[in-house]
Protein backbone atom coordinates (compact mmCIF):
# COMPACT_ATOMS: atom_id res chain seq x y z
CA UNK A 1 0.00 0.00 0.00
CA UNK A 2 1.56 3.55 -0.83
CA UNK A 3 1.36 6.59 1.39
CA UNK A 4 -1.95 7.65 0.17
CA UNK A 5 -3.41 4.72 0.13
CA UNK A 6 -2.75 3.95 4.12
CA UNK A 7 -4.60 7.45 4.42
CA UNK A 8 -7.59 6.93 2.81
CA UNK A 9 -8.08 3.50 3.99
CA UNK A 10 -7.64 5.31 7.83
CA UNK A 11 -10.63 7.57 6.55
CA UNK A 12 -12.47 4.69 5.93
CA UNK A 13 -11.88 3.21 9.36
CA UNK A 14 -12.95 6.34 10.55
CA UNK A 15 -16.14 6.13 8.50
CA UNK A 16 -15.29 9.32 6.45
CA UNK A 17 -14.38 9.60 2.81
CA UNK A 18 -11.79 12.50 3.04
CA UNK A 19 -10.68 15.00 6.32
CA UNK A 20 -13.46 17.57 5.32
CA UNK A 21 -15.95 17.81 8.48
CA UNK A 22 -13.61 14.12 10.23
CA UNK A 23 -12.27 15.87 12.78
CA UNK A 24 -9.16 15.41 11.94
CA UNK A 25 -6.94 17.11 9.44
CA UNK A 26 -4.67 14.97 6.89
CA UNK A 27 -1.33 16.44 8.76
CA UNK A 28 -2.91 14.31 11.90
CA UNK A 29 -3.64 11.33 9.62
CA UNK A 30 -0.39 11.36 7.80
CA UNK A 31 1.40 11.97 11.66
CA UNK A 32 -0.39 9.04 13.08
CA UNK A 33 0.15 6.84 10.20
CA UNK A 34 4.43 7.24 10.36
CA UNK A 35 3.91 7.12 14.22
CA UNK A 36 2.54 3.47 14.58
CA UNK A 37 4.99 2.31 11.53
CA UNK A 38 7.38 1.81 14.54
CA UNK A 39 5.10 0.06 17.21
CA UNK A 40 4.60 -2.39 14.48
CA UNK A 41 7.45 -2.74 12.94
CA UNK A 42 9.26 -3.86 16.82
CA UNK A 43 7.27 -7.09 16.20
CA UNK A 44 8.57 -8.06 13.16
CA UNK A 45 11.07 -10.43 13.14
CA UNK A 46 12.29 -9.74 9.37
CA UNK A 47 13.19 -6.62 10.67
CA UNK A 48 15.75 -7.87 12.79
CA UNK A 49 19.11 -7.20 12.18
CA UNK A 50 22.40 -6.92 14.20
CA UNK A 51 25.87 -4.64 14.74
CA UNK A 52 28.72 -6.29 16.00
CA UNK A 53 31.25 -4.25 18.24
CA UNK A 54 34.66 -4.42 19.41
CA UNK A 55 35.29 -2.58 22.60
CA UNK A 56 38.02 -0.34 23.76
CA UNK A 57 39.78 -0.62 27.45
CA UNK A 58 38.29 1.97 29.88
CA UNK A 59 35.66 2.93 26.83
CA UNK A 60 31.97 2.45 27.62
CA UNK A 61 29.83 4.27 25.01
CA UNK A 62 29.46 3.08 21.63
CA UNK A 63 27.18 4.53 19.21
CA UNK A 64 23.90 3.04 18.08
CA UNK A 65 23.47 2.80 14.15
CA UNK A 66 21.15 5.67 13.06
CA UNK A 67 18.34 3.11 11.81
CA UNK A 68 17.96 1.79 15.12
CA UNK A 69 14.61 0.94 16.31
CA UNK A 70 14.89 -0.78 19.65
CA UNK A 71 17.31 -3.54 21.24
CA UNK A 72 16.48 -7.18 20.99
CA UNK A 73 19.60 -8.37 23.08
CA UNK A 74 23.48 -7.60 23.70
CA UNK A 75 25.54 -10.66 23.56
CA UNK A 76 29.56 -10.99 24.44
CA UNK A 77 31.93 -13.56 23.23
CA UNK A 78 33.55 -15.11 26.21
CA UNK A 79 37.45 -16.19 26.13
CA UNK A 80 36.42 -19.61 25.37
CA UNK A 81 34.14 -18.60 22.49
CA UNK A 82 31.12 -18.87 24.28
CA UNK A 83 28.51 -15.98 23.84
CA UNK A 84 27.00 -14.41 26.95
CA UNK A 85 23.75 -12.17 26.99
CA UNK A 86 24.26 -8.88 29.07
CA UNK A 87 21.09 -8.28 30.80
CA UNK A 88 19.69 -5.04 29.84
CA UNK A 89 19.11 -2.21 32.76
CA UNK A 90 16.71 1.00 32.40
CA UNK A 91 18.85 4.42 32.52
CA UNK A 92 17.88 4.42 36.74
CA UNK A 93 18.36 0.72 36.99
CA UNK A 94 21.67 1.27 35.40
CA UNK A 95 22.87 4.12 37.74
CA UNK A 96 21.80 1.98 40.39
CA UNK A 97 23.96 -0.81 40.01
CA UNK A 98 27.26 1.63 38.60
CA UNK A 99 26.68 3.77 41.89
CA UNK A 100 29.72 3.95 43.43
CA UNK A 101 32.00 1.90 41.20
CA UNK A 102 31.60 4.31 37.83
CA UNK A 103 34.84 3.30 36.39
CA UNK A 104 35.14 0.04 37.42
CA UNK A 105 36.77 -2.02 34.68
CA UNK A 106 35.93 -6.09 34.13
CA UNK A 107 33.80 -8.22 31.98
CA UNK A 108 30.81 -6.07 30.64
CA UNK A 109 27.81 -7.63 31.96
CA UNK A 110 25.00 -4.95 31.94
CA UNK A 111 23.86 -2.49 29.73
CA UNK A 112 21.51 0.59 28.27
CA UNK A 113 20.74 2.39 25.78
CA UNK A 114 20.13 6.05 25.67
CA UNK A 115 19.03 8.91 23.62
CA UNK A 116 20.67 11.76 22.75
CA UNK A 117 18.10 13.56 23.60
CA UNK A 118 17.84 17.30 23.92
CA UNK A 119 14.68 19.19 23.91
CA UNK A 120 12.99 15.86 24.45
CA UNK A 121 13.89 13.04 26.66
CA UNK A 122 14.59 9.80 24.81
CA UNK A 123 13.35 11.33 21.23
CA UNK A 124 12.99 8.02 19.56
CA UNK A 125 13.98 9.95 16.37
CA UNK A 126 17.59 10.63 17.63
CA UNK A 127 20.45 8.21 17.74
CA UNK A 128 22.47 7.55 21.27
CA UNK A 129 25.08 5.23 22.73
CA UNK A 130 25.26 1.89 24.13
CA UNK A 131 26.56 2.06 27.42
CA UNK A 132 28.20 -0.73 28.93
CA UNK A 133 29.23 -2.07 32.77
CA UNK A 134 31.46 -2.65 34.34
CA UNK A 135 33.64 0.00 31.78
CA UNK A 136 35.58 -3.05 29.13
CA UNK A 137 38.99 -4.04 30.57
CA UNK A 138 40.03 -5.17 27.83
CA UNK A 139 38.94 -5.59 24.02
CA UNK A 140 35.97 -7.47 23.63
CA UNK A 141 33.65 -8.72 21.01
CA UNK A 142 29.71 -7.40 21.09
CA UNK A 143 27.03 -8.10 19.08
CA UNK A 144 23.70 -6.06 19.26
CA UNK A 145 20.37 -7.56 17.57
CA UNK A 146 17.89 -4.63 17.18
CA UNK A 147 15.11 -3.68 15.15
CA UNK A 148 14.92 -1.45 12.40
CA UNK A 149 13.50 2.17 12.48
CA UNK A 150 11.19 1.84 9.09
CA UNK A 151 11.82 5.02 7.07
CA UNK A 152 8.99 8.05 7.78
CA UNK A 153 6.52 8.45 4.92
CA UNK A 154 6.86 11.40 2.79
CA UNK A 155 5.25 11.31 -0.39
CA UNK A 156 2.17 9.77 -2.06
CA UNK A 157 3.28 6.97 -3.66
CA UNK A 158 6.02 6.11 -0.89
CA UNK A 159 5.34 2.41 0.36
CA UNK A 160 6.47 1.46 3.92
CA UNK A 161 9.59 -0.89 4.96
CA UNK A 162 7.48 -3.19 6.18
CA UNK A 163 6.97 -6.90 5.10
CA UNK A 164 3.13 -6.54 2.76
CA UNK A 165 0.99 -8.68 4.87
CA UNK A 166 1.68 -5.66 7.68
CA UNK A 167 0.70 -3.19 5.77
CA UNK A 168 -3.17 -3.70 6.47
CA UNK A 169 -2.06 -3.04 10.52
CA UNK A 170 -1.16 0.23 9.72
CA UNK A 171 -4.77 1.86 8.95
CA UNK A 172 -6.19 -0.11 12.16
CA UNK A 173 -3.26 1.09 14.51
CA UNK A 174 -3.47 4.13 12.99
CA UNK A 175 -7.76 4.16 13.15
CA UNK A 176 -7.28 3.43 16.36
CA UNK A 177 -5.46 6.42 18.07
CA UNK A 178 -7.53 9.13 15.88
CA UNK A 179 -10.77 7.91 17.19
CA UNK A 180 -8.85 8.10 20.79
CA UNK A 181 -8.02 11.44 19.98
CA UNK A 182 -11.59 12.00 19.13
CA UNK A 183 -12.68 10.39 22.67
CA UNK A 184 -14.37 8.13 19.94
CA UNK A 185 -13.87 4.60 22.70
CA UNK A 186 -16.41 2.64 21.13
CA UNK A 187 -14.64 3.17 17.37
CA UNK A 188 -11.32 2.96 19.27
CA UNK A 189 -12.27 -0.70 20.71
CA UNK A 190 -13.58 -1.73 17.87
CA UNK A 191 -10.43 -0.46 15.85
CA UNK A 192 -8.16 -2.61 18.38
CA UNK A 193 -10.03 -5.43 17.70
CA UNK A 194 -10.17 -5.54 14.16
CA UNK A 195 -6.61 -4.63 14.15
CA UNK A 196 -5.67 -7.58 16.68
CA UNK A 197 -7.51 -9.70 14.03
CA UNK A 198 -5.06 -8.26 11.03
CA UNK A 199 -1.89 -8.77 12.80
CA UNK A 200 -2.71 -12.48 13.43
CA UNK A 201 -2.88 -12.62 10.26
CA UNK A 202 0.46 -11.26 9.11
CA UNK A 203 1.70 -12.98 12.06
CA UNK A 204 0.34 -16.58 10.13
CA UNK A 205 1.69 -15.28 6.87
CA UNK A 206 5.09 -14.76 8.83
CA UNK A 207 4.65 -18.37 10.26
CA UNK A 208 6.41 -16.55 13.37
CA UNK A 209 4.46 -15.25 17.00
CA UNK A 210 5.35 -12.21 17.91
CA UNK A 211 3.83 -10.10 20.80
CA UNK A 212 0.49 -8.71 20.53
CA UNK A 213 1.03 -4.79 19.13
CA UNK A 214 -2.18 -3.79 20.41
CA UNK A 215 0.02 -2.95 23.72
CA UNK A 216 2.16 -0.59 21.34
CA UNK A 217 -0.79 1.22 20.82
CA UNK A 218 -1.28 1.69 24.66
CA UNK A 219 2.51 1.83 25.37
CA UNK A 220 2.44 4.84 22.96
CA UNK A 221 0.74 7.04 25.72
CA UNK A 222 -2.56 6.63 24.58
CA UNK A 223 -5.24 4.63 26.34
CA UNK A 224 -8.40 3.56 25.39
CA UNK A 225 -11.13 3.79 28.03
CA UNK A 226 -13.37 0.61 28.74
Amino acid sequence: MTFTELQNQTLLFLGVSSVTNSGVTEVEVQACINRVMPMIASEIEDLLTFCEYTTVAGTQQYAIPQHYLTVKMVRLETATGNWEQLTPQTVRQFEDVSYGHTTEQSTPEYYKIERWATSVENDPQLPGDLWLFPVPDAIYKLQMYYYQRPTELTTSGQIPELPIHWHMTIPYRAAEILAIKKKDYELARMMRQLGDIEVEKAKSAAGRPSRDSAQCVQDSGYIVEE
